[in-house]
């Protein structure tokens, strides 16, 4: 199967978003399938008309990234149960931790659970940003 680009009406694509790299855009693709898996990339606290959500707040800012994820599941026929892995990256792993954003996914991720780790980084793209995540997905 060759490379196809996966994308969501409730996902903005970052391939337009030119907040980091204007006017362009930057190039690449929310979320890539090829060979019956599916690699995430840049799931990111963005809603669907391009806006950062939850400036400050981990926890809503994983919410939006778990809708986002959950969006871009379901466009390439799969489920969030098809999660294989799961990377977060956390500029304040305290902060990611005290905001219950591990309750939060299990709302969103069935078990059994994909394996998962969280990374804390000195800082993401945006600096509004205090979490992203990378997943990659079993597509049936």
């Amino acid at each position: 199967m060759p490379k196809q680009i996966v994308e969501s009406p409730d996902v903005f694509p970052l391939k337009n978003y030119s907040a980091l790299d204007p006017p362009h855009g930057i190039p690449i693709n929310m979320a890539v399938k090829a060979s019956g898996t599916m690699m995430w990339t840049k799931q990111v606290p963005v809603n669907a008309q391009g806006v950062s959500v939850g400036e400050g707040d981990a926890l809503a800012q994983t919410e939006q990234i778990l809708r986002n994820l959950t969006a871009m599941t379901k466009a390439a026929g799969a489920t969030m149960a098809d999660l294989v892995a799961v990377t977060w990256y956390v500029t304040d792993i305290d902060a990611f931790y005290a905001s219950h954003s591990s309750q939060l996914r299990s709302r969103y991720i069935s078990r059994p659970y994909p394996t998962s780790v969280v990374v804390e980084v000195s800082k993401l793209a945006r600096p509004e940003w205090m979490v992203e995540c990378l997943a990659v997905v079993n597509v049936p």
